[in-house]
């Protein structure tokens, strides 16, 4: 959904950093996160936007940090309405957006920053995972939407919303997050959109930051000595959202066949879920489907506001990655413990 751009803050200077931290009951962990950017040898206006917290951390952020602003939602707005009313009430024209669980390295947000000047777009840093024991520099998805860490070398097609930095300027034309995905995915579509408009989408490969993951939302991450950890929430909203995604990415010969694929993938999803007896996931299945037929028509406007370059219209099919993921994830890794 678009988004209109706003400065109702208008005492700091629009050259400053303005860092978004999206807060549900990051406790300890978002008082690090917290640190570590007070610690950069950059000067940034730091805003948590708390979605509900209920377990007091954002009054321990008012308490303990009394220079950061924390602007409490109306209701759980999901992550990228967060983000967008963080953007429209403050003034800066580069843009840090974090997870409460991410540490930032030493000059890392210095290197982002010297890096979003090189390749204006969207930039991220290299990831180190604590929950897979992993380290990512930049995700790619395949043609159904499932993602996976891009091959090295090779470009990516996003950079996770966990830390990413991005210009106004870019976020403006990009149209904001989609604030109707709530959660997961919105990160890929703001990516490959800012690829679709002619921008660049990369990592500074001397910019490193820790992730937690699964911190706001548990499962998601693959680890080598334990099961594929998964949600029904995380399952059902990511089948749901891949298909708005496509419809407001894939090129249009595309989509009448990605878009009735994924569809078909979502009903198979739910038949194994009633076969695993699930039965609420199945039904979140079903109105995942429901919800993409109700919302078509924002999904093409929200495609149709997106003016592209002619550059970026070829340059994103080239990220994406191809062969049966899912198939590959459960051969190595077993069926996905479902919580």
């Amino acid at each position: 959904m678009s988004i209109q751009l706003s400065h109702t803050t208008p005492n700091m200077p629009t050259g400053e950093v303005l860092v978004v931290i999206v807060n549900y009951n990051g406790g300890s962990d978002l008082m690090d996160c917290i640190a570590s950017v007070l610690a950069q040898s950059v000067p940034a206006m730091i805003v948590v936007v708390d979605n509900g917290s209920t377990d007091g951390s954002d009054v321990n952020v008012c308490a303990c940090f009394p220079e950061v602003s924390v602007r409490r939602a109306p209701h759980n707005l999901g992550f990228g309405g967060a983000i967008n009313l963080a953007v429209s009430e403050n003034a800066g024209n580069t843009i840090v957006v974090l997870n409460p669980d991410v540490v930032l390295r030493e000059g890392c947000l210095q290197a982002l920053l010297r890096a979003l000047a090189n390749r204006p777009g969207v930039v991220g840093p290299v990831l180190h995972v604590s929950t897979s024991g992993s380290i990512e520099a930049g995700w790619t998805i395949n043609h159904a939407g499932m993602p996976t860490v891009q091959t090295p070398n090779k470009a990516p097609l996003y950079v996770p919303g966990c830390v990413l930095i991005t210009s106004r300027q870019v976020f403006k034309q990009v149209g904001g997050f989609d604030d109707r995905y709530f959660l997961f995915v919105e990160d890929v579509e703001f990516c490959w959109r800012a690829l679709l408009a002619g921008f660049e989408v990369s990592v500074a490969s001397d910019a490193e930051a820790n992730h937690k993951g699964g911190a706001s939302a548990a499962g998601g991450y693959l680890s080598p000595s334990a099961p594929y950890r998964t949600s029904d929430m995380r399952v059902s909203l990511r089948e749901r959202n891949d298909v708005a995604l496509m419809i407001a990415c894939a090129p249009w010969w595309w989509l009448p066949v990605i878009v009735p694929l994924l569809l078909v993938h979502c009903l198979a999803v739910a038949a194994g879920a009633l076969a695993l007896r699930r039965p609420g996931l199945a039904m979140s299945l079903l109105q995942g489907i429901g919800w993409n037929l109700r919302e078509l028509p924002t999904s093409l406007r929200r495609r149709r506001s997106l003016k592209r370059s002619p550059h970026g219209c070829r340059n994103p099919h080239a990220r994406l990655t191809s062969g049966p993921l899912l198939v590959r994830t459960i051969r190595v890794h077993g069926l996905p413990d479902i919580r």
